[in-house]
Parts: structure tokens; sequence; C-alpha cells
């Protein structure tokens, strides 16, 4: 719904986007109207970015190619339209994660993963460890400078609201639903 390019395109940055569907392309274009601020927003597939080689300075994904079909190529035209040394910032859903394991009891499905992928926003939405997602990125001429994981919000009065504030008060980052990839191209 163009969020985030907003937040960007409110914080200087030249923004093009993409996003699956027309619909989306157009709320993000209406959003960007109501704020006064310009982007480049298309409607295009992460698989197959219609943009050149070497485009962008900064790359952001929250949220998007954990639910395409093919991730590891969504990353490969992340860096292929990456100029060298351009930051990239990814977000990807952690398998290990309170929230992974909470969906696959609450579903009564022994499998994280297929617990995720049976509904979490989108059927086929994936979610990796933190190996796998160093893998993917390093195949595709990516370096990893740093991967953070990032606490989920919790509305307060939600199912399980206290268990779920202590278990992420106690418990190691690596255990958050959100983990943040940042990288460069090499």
């Amino acid at each position: 719904t163009g969020v985030h390019a907003k937040l960007l395109a409110a914080a200087g940055a030249h923004v093009a986007a993409v996003d699956l569907t027309p619909t989306a392309v157009e709320l993000t274009r209406r959003r960007l109207e109501l704020a006064h601020l310009e982007a480049d927003v298309r409607e295009a597939d992460a698989e197959s970015l219609p943009f050149a080689d070497a485009s962008f300075d900064f790359v952001w994904s929250w949220g998007v190619i954990h639910h395409a079909n093919d991730t590891p190529k969504c990353l490969s035209e992340i860096a292929r339209v990456a100029k060298p040394g351009a930051d990239i910032k990814i977000m990807l859903y952690n398998v290990n994660s309170v929230f992974a394991w909470g969906i696959a009891l609450q579903r009564r499905i022994p499998n994280r993963r297929r617990a995720i992928w049976d509904g979490v926003e989108s059927v086929g939405t994936k979610c990796y460890t933190e190996a796998e997602a160093r893998k993917m990125v390093a195949d595709c001429g990516l370096e990893i400078r740093s991967i953070t994981y990032i606490e989920t919000t919790i509305t307060p009065g939600s199912k399980f609201y206290a268990v779920r504030r202590f278990l992420q008060k106690v418990l190691p980052a690596s255990t958050q639903w959100y983990m943040q990839i940042d990288a460069s191209k090499v």
C-alpha cells in the first residue's frame, strides 16, 4: 500500500517501487499523491525487475520476497539492479521464531514451515533459518554485513499478549519473527 515508499520518499530518496498487482500500485500512487511526494511506481514481479543492471544505490525489501514463488530469484534480481557497493536491506521471516512455533502449535501442525506456508498472510509464505538466509544472499553475490532480529509488534489485548511479551523479553533476539539482513553489492 505504499507505506515504505512514502517513508523513503519523505526522507528525500528518489524512489522506484514495484508491486505485483495493479491495486497495490494504485494505492501506492495515491498514498504518495496525498503526501505530495513523487516516485516511479510500477506493476512488476520481483522475480523479473524492470530496471537496468546496476541502477540503484539502495535496495529495500521488507516482508515481500518470502511470499514470492522463487525467493532466490528475487535476491538475484536485487543483486542485478544494485550498483557495486549499494546498501541492501531485506527482511525475511525467521523459522526459529516464537511466532512460527506458536502458529505451528495453534494449528496443530508439527512442521513450522508447513504451518507458515499454509496461511500466514498468504498461502506459500516461506520462512528461513539464518544459515539459509546467509547462503541465499551469498549465492547472489551479495555480502552480508549483519543480520539482526526485530521484535514483532504485539497489540495489547491480543491473544496470549502477556505470554508473548514475556517470551520476547526472556528469549534471545534470534527467536524474533523478523530477520533483517543488511548487505551490500560486492
